[in-house]
Formats: structure tokens, sequence, C-alpha cells
């Protein structure tokens, strides 16, 4: 098995010395679809630390710099697998571009993998301030809504009518 970079005539080239030859090409996918080895780097040169650190795009924890992970918003097994008609939609042509770039916390990092979808998604609007104010006035507001509706519906007294209505069934 061989890695090979290559330019796009380069590649027809290979591809047809390997029909030829009957050999199996298992993959072959654009060089700006894998990963580099300087995308920590040029992200970390596009946003520089924050006077509050940096915060996860998925939980929005503070993250440490030495707990800092950055990650593929768009991943990329999926450019490699060819499912990348998501990024050009947006206008990503590389997946190493800082804009699929997202600081996140190991823990979110892990989770997500190589999943895509909703963690799309949660990157894109959470790197807004205003997404985590609002979420957190919803929570909030939602909390407040529960407490009231067990102290209108009396809460605690069903329960308890409830409890001793199925001890008297045994």
């Amino acid at each position: 098995m061989y890695r090979i970079q290559a330019e796009d005539r380069k590649l027809r080239k290979i591809r047809r010395i390997c029909r030829r030859r009957k050999y199996e090409l298992k993959r072959t996918y654009p060089e700006n679809w894998g990963r580099s080895s300087s995308y920590r780097r040029d992200f970390f040169a596009a946003y520089p630390r924050p006077l509050g650190g940096y915060r996860c795009r998925y939980c929005h924890r503070r993250i440490s710099d030495q707990k800092l992970t950055v990650d593929h918003i768009y991943p990329v097994y999926m450019t490699k697998t060819g499912n990348n008609l998501g990024m050009r939609l947006i206008g990503i042509d590389n997946v190493n571009d800082v804009r699929n770039l997202a600081p996140a916390c190991r823990k979110c990092n892990i989770k997500k993998g190589r999943k895509a979808g909703i963690w799309i998604v949660k990157a894109i609007v959470g790197k807004y301030e205003i997404y985590w104010i609002i979420r957190r006035l919803l929570q909030m507001a939602l909390l407040a809504l529960g407490l009231y509706l067990a102290v209108r519906c009396h809460l605690p007294e069903l329960i308890h009518s409830l409890a001793v209505s199925l001890l008297s069934l045994y």
C-alpha cells in the first residue's frame, strides 16, 4: 500500500497505470481534502488567544492551553470518502481552512469524532456569545416554569397520595 500526494494530471496517469497492471486503487482524493501538518499553527495564527482564554464551541467550557484541541468542524474523514458537498456549499475549498477549525475540549472532540450533522450546527452557532446567553436564559425559564407548575399543581401532595394508594395495593 502506498500513499502518494499528486496533482490531478499525475493522478489520472497513476489511475491508468493501475488499470493496465491490474492493481487495485483503493482511494484517491485531492491533497486539499487531507489533514495537513500545520492546521493547528494556522488556527492559532488566525485566532490569537482571546482575553478570557479559549472556550469549547460545543459546550462553552473554558479550555486551558494544554487541554485545547483544534477540531475540524466538517470532519476530515467525510471529505476522504467523497462526501464534501456541505463544505463546498458554504464556500470552503480546503478541509484545513481556518473557517473549518474550532477550539474544542478533549471530551467534546472525542464525542464528536467523525460525526457531522448537529455537531456542525453547534460549532457554527457556538462561536457567537449571544447564542450561549440566550441558551442559558431559556434553560432558566424552563426551570422556573417547571417549578411553577409543580407548586401550582400541588405536586408534593399528588406524589404522596399516589404513594399511599400504591402501598395500599400491596
